[in-house]
């Protein structure tokens, strides 16, 4: 940005170096200015980046809500099947093997 093509090509009279760190200074701000642009053209206002944040939040409860759900639904399954066998060994049936349970575990 603050040379001419390989340094073969140069400035040699005063007002023409003046010229040339001028033209640098100018051309260092307008670089920096349009990045600035850039970034501010792809950030978000703050009430916006607050309601994608509380989005996440609440997908995330939603998530741990589903999966207590999910474990409470085996859970009671799982209960409901160890009734049932106990009642069917009161009556006379075989009890259920280790190899079953732990199945119903997982």
């Amino acid at each position: 940005m603050a040379t001419v093509g390989y340094g073969n090509i140069v400035a040699t009279t005063p007002y023409g170096r003046i010229s040339v760190i001028f033209a640098i200074l100018v051309g260092s701000f307008l670089l920096a200015l349009l990045v600035g642009l850039i970034i501010n053209w792809f950030s978000l206002p703050s009430n916006q980046e607050d309601a994608i944040n509380n989005i996440e939040l609440e997908w995330f409860a939603v998530k741990s809500v589903r999966a207590s759900l999910e474990y409470n639904v085996a859970r009671q399954k799982r209960n409901r099947f160890l009734r049932n066998q106990q009642h069917e060994d009161e009556i006379g049936r075989n009890p259920p093997s280790l190899e079953q349970l732990n199945i119903l575990k997982t």
